[in-house]
């Protein structure tokens, strides 16, 4: 196409292009032909095309034909690009992308079964072009019954292929899903596809699998082949949780989106990713299963979505190794952060921007801002200085604690420290705007650290610290007068904003 729109201009160019040219017959004469037929002169080529059909012939033969051919330019980028038709050259079987959305408590749905909307208009246009440049769009039974969706890309592209997993036939023929604005699959069990003649009528293709394990669902292995034989190389998967949660068991997930919105459920709403027994799905079931693009999926979904998030329990305590300028040095062990990295420092979010190994520890090197310095404790600490240390929440981190986001909003002092004889009640003071976030038996994060308020009196509050606080974060090391960040909850602040807008 885009040598037909460029025509003659195209003789003597070159061209980039992110996969190597086809060399054979398919659905379309071969690209190799069409290339030289332009009179392009230099082809530059990022990755070889993986499919046993070209693997390097196509290059071959551009340069059979005299035309210059450069290979290998950004080539993990464009391997990047392309994941998911090399995955299905490879194995025949589509990669799989789960996209979910969750409230800050991580709640799919309320406890009445209510799922929309959790994410926003922004978000909805998101997921409206990624619906575009996929192949097909999944979901299961449940939430098709619950959402009635229609599973299109509203306007934003070219509308997918729509899966629907029902292995019980219990969507009525009237379901969205069944209408003309695009084709699509249902996948449903042997017993249950021989009573599926009414759905042939309205055009849909059924698709019968064996029953999964223990005799549920549909075994998702074999549907995942089948869709591999229909040419489909790359699958959406938008829920429900025990889909999810069947998809991530079984191994079968390349890549996971989260949106998470700034709302809370509460209550008994349904959570993301519950595993079979309904609970949360553990690191050491969850990173072998996804994989790394998942995980750097994960990492995007929570860039694109909303801030990273925190929850207030200390990972390590780490000390400062040296300040020049802006310039901030730690010393720390065993985190394997990754340059362009997230971490809370007492609180504060940083950006790794430099990392070294020194014998068993690790020193991370990060910048800091005039405004970080200015409106944080981190300008005031010095060499030796102890700091509290937190990695941000990821799909498998267990939530204790409470949200945080790692933006200081105060600075407060450390007025006095009564030692009792299991703990120590600690004084702090705070920047008046705080204080209305501040109550008894709210939250509030002291230098990152998750702590429940005990007693509020005029522009003091209290802690309570127990002796497992004191021992593994640095607050067992302050002392009277000592200055420590302040992060009001989260929730408190979601509060006065829904309060604050104008009533209908």
């Amino acid at each position: 196409m885009a040598l037909e729109r460029a025509g003659s201009r195209a003789r003597g160019a070159t061209v980039y292009v992110n996969l190597e040219p086809c060399c054979h017959w398919g659905k379309t004469p071969p690209c190799t032909e069409a290339l030289k037929e332009a009179g392009v002169r230099r082809v530059v080529a990022a990755v070889r095309d993986p499919n046993s059909l070209v693997a390097g012939r196509g290059l071959r033969e551009l340069k059979r034909r005299g035309i210059r051919v450069d290979a290998g330019v950004l080539e993990r980028e464009a391997a990047h690009l392309n994941r998911a038709f090399f995955k299905w050259i490879r194995t025949g079987i589509p990669y799989v992308t789960i996209k979910t959305a969750m409230t800050l408590d991580g709640k799919i749905c309320t406890t009445t079964g209510a799922s929309r909307w959790i994410s926003g208009p922004a978000a909805r246009r998101w997921v409206h072009e990624l619906r575009a440049r996929v192949d097909a769009v999944a979901v299961g039974a449940n939430t098709a019954l619950r959402d009635n969706p229609a599973l299109t890309a509203h306007g934003a592209g070219r509308n997918p292929l729509r899966v629907v997993i029902d292995s019980r036939l219990s969507l009525k023929p009237s379901a969205r899903l069944f209408n003309k604005e695009a084709p699509t699959i249902l996948a449903t069990t042997l017993p249950a596809a021989r009573k599926a003649g009414f759905l042939r009528k309205k055009g849909v293709t059924l698709v019968a699998c064996r029953a999964g394990k223990d005799g549920q669902g549909v075994n998702l292995k074999e549907l995942l082949k089948t869709l591999g034989k229909m040419f489909i190389s790359h699958l959406l998967v938008e829920g429900g949780g025990s889909l999810n949660a069947s998809l991530v068991e079984n191994r079968l997930v390349d890549e996971i989106f989260v949106i998470v919105a700034p709302k809370i459920f509460g209550g008994a709403g349904r959570s993301h990713g519950g595993g079979r027994r309904g609970g949360p799905l553990s690191p050491g079931s969850l990173e072998p299963a996804v994989g790394q693009s998942a995980l750097r999926g994960l990492r995007s979904a929570l860039a694109r979505g909303a801030a990273l998030m925190f929850t207030g329990i200390v990972r390590q305590i780490g000390s400062i190794e040296s300040t020049h300028g802006h310039k901030l040095r730690l010393r720390t062990r065993g985190l394997k952060l990754r340059l362009g990295g997230s971490v809370a420092v007492n609180g504060v979010c940083l950006t790794v921007c430099g990392s070294r190994k020194n014998g068993r520890n690790e020193l991370l090197e990060f910048d800091t801002s005039e405004e970080t310095l200015s409106k944080t404790a981190l300008g005031r600490l010095g060499k030796g200085d102890a700091v509290n240390i937190e990695t941000p929440l990821t799909l498998s981190t267990p939530v204790g604690g409470h949200f945080v986001t790692g933006h200081v909003e105060g600075v407060g002092h450390v007025k006095k420290i009564l030692r009792r004889t299991h703990s120590a009640e600690v004084w702090f003071s705070a920047p008046k705007p705080l204080l209305k976030y501040i109550a008894p038996k709210g939250s509030i994060a002291v230098d990152g650290v998750s702590l429940t308020v005990v007693d509020v009196k005029r522009n003091d509050f209290s802690v309570s610290l127990i002796p497992f606080t004191l021992r593994h974060t640095r607050l067992g090391r302050i002392k009277p007068g000592g200055a420590v960040n302040l992060e009001t909850d989260l929730l408190a602040k979601y509060v006065e904003s829904v309060n604050a807008r104008p009533r209908p």
